[in-house]
């Protein structure tokens, strides 16, 4: 074994000889200190015969024995031809979902998206076996999602046991490809295992059948929708002629509802062509849009925009957030009510149809 040694780093910092405060080199009152870490350091020669500077413990003696531990362990691996990355590959499965979400994250994913994706992939790797990146078999995970689908998946609480339907089945099946693509690509995994693992076929299992509105249902919509009342409470409120603005809007451009919640005054242009612009940190592709607007909703737009100033929200509150609760309510519904009786006797429609009108 070779020798080993361990040693406190030292940095050097200039402070002011009067103040004790830190201080610059170029300062004239300056004076030079030197500090050591609390922390010892030692080298590790690695399986690949790398060296690895490692911190340790505060206290030399414990620092050298497990420096002296950790060396033993290395040259057995090496003796061995275990390598760096077979080790990766055993250790626990739930260390690097932490570290998944953590990358999902500093991609500006949103909250809902990381949450949801790291709970699915979470899910169907445990349900599979699965403690290890080197344990990530194909055929369990297929299993595994099949049976979400034919037999149910609980829950836990008080939910009962519920069968999945395909397009489900499938977000559980994107979620763990997606992680297990970024195993592959950061070198955790030599090769991806869920890379031939094709989706399933939905169109199949279809349990809501969601439309767009007609022009005459959206008409009546928006006539209805004017004369409602204002309602939200003291989380947010909207009166009848925002509410009907804000389904125009959505049913002209297509924009989410934490996207139509980002719009500012400053996001709308009424000259002689009106125009929207989405920013990129509030899209959905992240990237900005400047999207037209008709001629017919220049004049309700620029009454509501006028008493507004550049950095208001134009529909403000925490809205998008309650859209479900907000789309099932006594008002909201009334509003949907109103439409002919065959269009309710058609396929499914709800206020996130108004954004494929």
């Amino acid at each position: 074994m070779p020798k080993t040694n361990v040693w406190r780093k030292k940095t050097v910092r200039y402070v002011h000889a009067k103040s004790g405060k830190r201080t610059t080199r170029n300062d004239p009152k300056a004076v030079q200190r030197t500090e050591l870490s609390k922390r010892f350091y030692g080298n590790l020669r690695r399986s690949n015969n790398t060296r690895k500077q490692i911190p340790l413990t505060q206290d030399k003696t414990t620092s050298l024995t497990l420096l002296q531990r950790l060396q033993r362990e290395a040259d057995k691996d090496r003796a061995l031809g275990i390598t760096i990355a077979d080790r990766r590959r055993d250790e626990p499965i739930d260390d690097y979902l932490d570290a998944y979400a953590a990358v999902l994250r500093g991609r500006g994913r949103s909250t809902l998206h990381v949450t949801k994706t790291f709970k699915r992939a979470s899910d169907v790797l445990h349900d599979a076996g699965t403690t290890s990146p080197a344990t990530i078999i194909a055929n369990k995970i297929l299993k595994t999602v099949h049976r979400y689908h034919i037999v149910g998946k609980y829950d836990g609480g008080r939910r009962r046991v519920t069968k999945r339907s395909l397009e489900t089945c499938n977000h559980y099946l994107r979620s763990v490809k997606a992680f297990s693509r970024w195993l592959w690509k950061t070198d955790i995994l030599v090769t991806d295992p869920l890379k031939n693992v094709s989706l399933y076929t939905a169109d199949v299992d279809r349990k809501k059948i969601r439309r767009a509105l007609t022009a005459q249902e959206l008409s009546i919509l928006y006539e209805t929708t004017l004369s409602a009342k204002c309602y939200g409470g003291k989380r947010w409120r909207l009166n009848g002629t925002q509410r009907a603005l804000l389904y125009i809007i959505a049913a002209c451009t297509g924009l989410r509802a934490s996207e139509l919640a980002s719009l500012k005054r400053s996001a709308f242009t009424i000259d002689d062509v009106a125009s929207v612009t989405i920013k990129a940190k509030h899209a959905k592709g992240k990237r900005s849009h400047a999207l037209p607007l008709p001629k017919f909703i220049i004049a309700p737009l620029r009454c509501r925009l006028d008493t507004l100033k550049q950095t208001d929200y134009v529909w403000p509150g925490t809205w998008p957030r309650n859209i479900r609760r907000a789309s099932s309510s006594n008002e909201t519904r009334s509003e949907l009510d109103s439409l002919s009786p065959m269009m309710m006797a058609r396929p499914l429609t709800s206020t996130h149809c108004v954004l494929h009108s």
